[in-house]
This record gives C-alpha cells, sequence and structure tokens, in this order.
C-alpha cells in the first residue's frame, strides 16, 4: 500500500512547502520554483529516491514550471469555449496534475512506463479536482497576504505524484512477488 504513504508524502511535503514558500515570497513564478525545489527534494528523500537526487530535483522544478504553464495555456484556451466559468479551472487543475504526475513517473522510472504514469495521474487528477471544487477550495480565499489557492494547486500536484509514483512501487512488487 505504497500509494497511500505516496499521498500523504506528497500531500503534505508540498503543503509545507507551497506554505512556507508564500510565507517568505513574493506570488510569480519564482515561488513555484522554490516551492518546487523544496517539495521535490523532500518527496524524493522520503520516498527513498536518493540516487542522482539534485538532479531528479531540478528536473521536478522544470516539470512543475511546464505543468502550470501546459495547465494555464490548456485552461485559458478552454475558456474561448462556452463552458461556463469553472470548466476553465477544472481543465487547468486537471491537466497540471497529469502534466506533473506524469513528469515526476518518467523522471524515476523512465519513458517505459509513459502509459502507466499518464493515466494514473489523469485518475487521481480527476478524482482530487472534484474534491477541491466539490469542497469549495478554490474560492479566491486569501489569508495574511496567502494566497490559499496557490497552495491547494501545489498541494494536489504534489498529491497526485505521490500517489502515481506509490502505485507504480505497489505494481512492481506486485510483479516480482509472483515471479
Amino acid at each position: 500500500m505504497k500509494w497511500i504513504f505516496g499521498l500523504v508524502v506528497g500531500l503534505l511535503v508540498f503543503l509545507i512547502s507551497s506554505l512556507g514558500s508564500s510565507l517568505l515570497l513574493p506570488p510569480g513564478l519564482f515561488i513555484t520554483v522554490v516551492t518546487g525545489g523544496v517539495g521535490s527534494f523532500l518527496f524524493l528523500v522520503l520516498l527513498g529516491y536518493r540516487k542522482n537526487l539534485l538532479k531528479n530535483v531540478g528536473l521536478s522544478m522544470i516539470g512543475l514550471v511546464v505543468a502550470f504553464l501546459v495547465g494555464f495555456g490548456i485552461g485559458e484556451a478552454s475558456s474561448l469555449l462556452p463552458i461556463g466559468d469553472i470548466m476553465p479551472n477544472v481543465i487547468f487543475f486537471v491537466t497540471a496534475a497529469t502534466v506533473y504526475g506524469t513528469f515526476m513517473g518518467l523522471i524515476l522510472h523512465g519513458k517505459k512506463e509513459l502509459g502507466f504514469f499518464i493515466l494514473i495521474s489523469l485518475i487521481a487528477g480527476v478524482v482530487l479536482t472534484a474534491i477541491v471544487f466539490l469542497a469549495g477550495l478554490m474560492e479566491g480565499q486569501f489569508w495574511n497576504g496567502i494566497d490559499l489557492n496557490y497552495i491547494v494547486i501545489m498541494s494536489t500536484l504534489g498529491t497526485v505524484a505521490g500517489v502515481a509514483i506509490g502505485l507504480y512501487q505497489d505494481k512492481r512488487e506486485l510483479k516480482q512477488s509472483s515471479v
């Protein structure tokens, strides 16, 4: 059941890193890079991926920025369609989560597993996005100058990556135990 551990680790480290970054830095792209660096470092260490740690943290930071940009690009493009006010945000969320979860999977386990990580990240992204929007967590709220939406987004991306990596570890262990 490593997927549960991955879920908890992804949620907590990206929650803590995004909250800490938000307290110390002004909003912008730089805060995303810092959150990605701190969150990825803790994520990889706690999940046991210490080999090539600095390289993987750097790639993860790039992946996080790419996920944000692709998510915003597709989300904003979808706002041109007559699909309502909330759907572009949902599309951003699902796209960014899928891209980041897949990117992390590719960094750690290679392109052979591309299909697995796309599928798992997409499913986890849809489920978590539904929870976020149904619970009303994306209401444009600020607390002492901290953008709570940013914290929810970063926590969701970390959670999706954690679920995907954890499920892959479970799959690999199941495959090895059946041999």
